[in-house]
């Protein structure tokens, strides 16, 4: 992809539910990714279509938060909105355009770090972040038990919350070491103060053994698909193209 070919792309948002595990009828928040679509209608795999020189990729990430946002407008209410964020956009301050004018309060917004990039100053990142925070947003961990530096990184940004990734949640109903993982897992959240929750869930006794040993919230195909709305395909917006 070329470092033209941006232009090409619609965006659109999906979402997935995140529910508190003992209540899963009840919405706790939903989480926005972004997907492309070329010209053609063919859909673009996320791997393609973050495979950017470094400048477009945070362009994309900016905007996909920003699409994201916007759509969301019709269904979120009074739930949370997670919202991934590129190390290297927030480390930039590339986060939002304007947070006074955004659809969704700030105090509905939930930023997920993903934990798979390296962060390159973790000072400047907690001080963008610390900014938002002040004014209400929440932050999030995500990709937990895969990556770099999992616990340092908790005690160097105090996330609101934690996402377990999928590939801790897999075995925990056919395993008892990884039951015992997820009660480590628990234990440190609460030492820490953060909320656990479970991405990946994909069958009933996963969820079942998760809310016995105490993870509060959870997502993944059992709980609920991602999903589009119908009227969200989005052109980029022309005066966003010649950021950052």
């Amino acid at each position: 992809m070329n470092k033209n070919s941006l232009k090409n792309i619609e965006l659109y948002p999906l979402y997935q539910r995140i529910v508190r595990l003992t209540d899963p009828a009840t919405d706790f928040a939903y989480e926005a990714t972004i997907r492309g679509r070329r010209a053609n209608g063919k859909d673009l795999p996320p791997s393609v279509l973050f495979q950017q020189p470094e400048q477009k990729q945070m362009l994309l990430d900016y905007i996909a938060r920003h699409i994201a946002v916007r759509e969301a407008v019709s269904f979120v209410k009074n739930s949370l909105l997670f919202l991934n964020g590129h190390a290297l956009s927030l480390q930039a301050g590339f986060i939002f355009e304007d947070v006074t004018k955004l659809e969704v309060p700030i105090n509905q917004l939930v930023l997920e770090i993903t934990e798979q990039t390296r962060i390159h100053s973790v000072e400047s990142l907690k001080r963008e972040l610390d900014t938002l925070r002040a004014q209400g947003m929440k932050l999030a961990l995500d990709d937990f038990g895969t990556g770099f530096s999992n616990f340092w990184l908790v005690e160097a940004l105090q996330p609101d919350y934690i996402k377990l990734d999928r590939s801790v949640i897999a075995r925990v109903d056919q395993s008892d070491q990884a039951r015992r993982v997820i009660e480590g897992m628990v234990a440190f959240a609460d030492k820490v103060k953060t909320t656990l929750i479970a991405e990946g869930i994909e069958r009933e006794a996963q969820r079942d053994i998760l809310i016995e040993l105490g993870v509060p919230y959870g997502q993944g195909f059992f709980l609920g698909l991602p999903f589009a709305l119908s009227k969200t395909m989005a052109h980029m917006p022309k005066k966003l193209r010649g950021k950052p």
